[in-house]
């Protein structure tokens, strides 16, 4: 964790405690300890407390015995049963309206975020190849008339984040094949074809689903 100026307080370090939990740096089960993020923070207590019980409220952590604060478990039927048919419906609403709309500018962010996604794979960095694969899935949101449906994503990001980050590291080796739906998926945006657009971004997303926590084990 790094050091926070003075004037940051509990939302910059509960920023800070998530995305070491959503990048994997800090494990499910880990305990978080109040005194220990605060000196390495460099600032109170108070504010570590706000943010760990924000984080908590948002599900990230949980009350151990004790009363300890541990990092959550990802919840395999939260996120197969809400959190995925919400993205479906958000993301193939946001894609007819994107299609429409779409510059060359917004296709050329698409191709370059493609692009640190295959380098992120030759270097190995997932925290960098899901982040660019995260920017190219928030880009459908960014359109003046989406307000509302951002909002409804902004309200699950951080939770499809985390998701992101943990699929990442499950399919290490078959990424190349994840990066070549994302071109398949930009080659149809590019000439205007809502509906196979539409098919290729679905598959994309039923695809990229995680094992159950008791399969993933045998």
């Amino acid at each position: 964790m790094q050091k926070l100026q003075k004037s940051s307080l509990g939302g910059i370090a509960k920023d800070e405690i998530m995305k070491m939990i959503i990048t994997g740096k800090l494990k499910p089960g880990d305990r978080l300890k109040e005194v220990e993020i605060a000196e390495t923070m460099g600032i109170s207590r108070i504010p570590v407390r706000e943010a760990l019980l924000l984080l908590e409220q948002e599900g990230f952590i949980e009350s151990g015995p004790y009363k300890n604060n541990i990092v959550a478990e990802l919840d395999y039927r939260e996120i197969v049963h809400i959190f995925l048919p919400i993205r479906r419906i958000l993301e193939t609403y946001a894609l007819r309206h994107f299609i429409d709309r779409a510059t060359e500018e917004q296709f050329a962010y698409l191709e370059y975020q493609i692009r640190t996604m295959e380098w992120a794979i030759k270097e190995t960095n997932l925290e960098k190849y899901a982040d660019a694969d995260i920017k190219f899935h928030e880009c459908l949101f960014d359109s003046g008339d989406m307000k509302s449906v951002a909002s409804i994503w902004s309200s699950i990001s951080n939770r499809m984040r985390m998701y992101f980050f943990a699929s990442a590291r499950v399919l290490e080796g078959k990424l190349d094949h994840v990066v070549a739906a994302h071109e398949e998926l930009l080659r149809c945006m590019r000439s205007r074809d809502y509906e196979l657009a539409e098919q290729k971004l679905l598959a994309h997303i039923d695809e990229i689903v995680l094992p159950a926590p008791d399969e993933s084990t045998r």
